[in-house]
């Protein structure tokens, strides 16, 4: 893959973890490649570009009692997910780290742990594994390409090779490969620009090549959950979950209780403050998990925010 030059705005750092705006500085210009000269799944990527509508598969199996891959299990979510899969014990969590001196962390829960990047081959990694969460997030300005895009497609294409039939893909809400989509009512492309756009652009990009993924490969049973805003906030373990992919327009729709329990007032990216959805990451650990083997939620794509409903009441309605 050759690297082409090109003049592009860059987002201000942030988390990638949070599904809204973060900081209020304005984001500089400046030069950089559009798409980094190493080796990413092309051949996949080029015949899902010449392909079709969406296309689907029956539900194929589930993955109790398997071993489920997390991949970016040492992030603030990810170790949610490690330990929630851990404790509950229907599944047996692999946790995928980056360096060697992460194993210990992992290995000290008595969970096992195997070294792979995102930027690499992973075929290593994905022996005897029934399932994948994917919860890794690139965490610094100008890796979205290579990590929230690139990289999640290398990990889809490799499940496929290697015969994974489950994959569930932490998202986010308001991703739109034009940039941060809020709502169905916006009408120019400057209305797409944020201090996450460049994050929303990568994550759509690598979401819609998991929804279309069975025209390149292998059928997989896939979920995407979507967060809004992250918080740390313990475990409620009720959630709202909807279909409705754009935040301003799912706060539009909350009733009173809804509201009560998923909007929150923070600070805003132009200063001042504004109502934001927000996803404990307690909350999305639990969904993340819960829908492992639900197979009313293979094939879909949702926004999950803190909610009234019991998490298991809200993945049945989906």
């Amino acid at each position: 893959v050759v690297a082409n030059k090109q003049t592009r705005q860059s987002p201000q750092r942030g988390n990638p973890d949070d599904g809204g705006l973060v900081g209020a500085a304005a984001p500089a210009r400046r030069t950089e490649p559009l798409l980094p000269a190493v080796w990413v799944p092309l051949a996949a990527i080029l015949l899902f570009a010449m392909g079709g509508g969406h296309a689907t598969s029956p539900p194929l199996a589930t993955c109790e009692g398997g071993k489920v891959l997390v991949i970016g299990s040492n992030g603030s979510t990810g170790r949610k997910v490690v330990a929630l899969l851990k404790h509950l014990g229907r599944h047996e969590p692999v946790a995928m780290v980056r360096k060697e001196e992460q194993l210990s962390f992992f290995e000290g829960m008595g969970v096992k742990a195997v070294v792979g990047d995102l930027e690499s081959p992973l075929e290593h990694v994905f022996e005897g594994i029934s399932a994948v969460i994917f919860a890794a997030g690139s965490g610094k300005e100008g890796r979205q390409v290579m990590v929230d895009h690139l990289g999640a497609i290398r990990a889809v294409a490799t499940a496929q090779a290697k015969g994974v039939k489950r994959f569930v893909m932490l998202g986010a809400i308001n991703c739109d490969e034009r940039g941060t989509f809020r709502t169905v009512k916006q009408a120019d492309e400057a209305s797409f620009e944020s201090p996450l756009a460049r994050f929303h652009r990568s994550k759509a990009r690598a979401d819609n090549f998991l929804m279309e993924s069975a025209k390149v490969g292998a059928a997989l049973d896939w979920t995407i959950v979507s967060p809004a805003r992250l918080t740390d906030d313990e475990a409620s373990l009720r959630v709202l979950a909807s279909l409705n992919h754009h935040e301003w327009d799912l706060k539009d729709e909350l009733s009173v209780e809804e509201r009560a329990a998923g909007v929150r007032t923070l600070p805003a990216a132009g200063g001042g403050e504004e109502e934001r959805l927000v996803t404990s990451r307690a909350n999305l650990a639990h969904a993340l998990v819960g829908v492992l083997d639900v197979a009313s939620t293979f094939g879909k794509r949702f926004t999950v925010i803190d909610g009234v409903l019991p998490i298991e009441d809200a993945l049945a309605k989906v």
